[in-house]
């Protein structure tokens, strides 16, 4: 395990978090998010890491909401996602739900590989 790590370092590992996620997204691995924050919070200690975690996967989630108006109808995509959380006028809402929900799977994630690292080596 890593120790206490420079802020490169964590801007590195999210940086990576993030492109790892967004390869899962592509290929519908949606749950990457997860795994990928717990592998995070349990090599590189400290709370920046936690935060990196949660923040990394919210961007890898909203980089293909960013990158759909590109590619396909945004719009019509947002509104039947609302439409199916029962908000058909508020799209925008469907969209940041869709962040939020990634945001903490790599939440989730980064909790449990810091409570996992603090159980094999404890603070002194």
């Amino acid at each position: 395990m890593i120790g206490r790590q420079s802020a490169g370092l964590v801007a590195a590992a999210g940086v990576l978090m993030v492109a790892v996620i967004w390869a899962g997204l592509q290929i519908g691995v949606w749950w990457l998010a997860l795994p990928a924050g717990f592998l995070l919070t349990l090599l590189v200690a400290g709370p920046p890491s936690l935060h990196t975690a949660w923040l990394a996967a919210a961007a890898a989630w909203a980089l293909p909401l960013v990158l759909l108006p590109t590619g396909g109808d945004a719009g019509r995509s947002s509104v039947v996602l609302s439409g199916i959380l029962g908000f058909p006028s508020l799209p925008l809402l469907a969209a940041l739900l869709t962040v939020v929900f990634g945001a903490l799977l790599g939440l989730a994630g980064g909790w449990l590989g810091a409570a996992v690292r603090r159980v094999l080596r404890p603070a002194r």
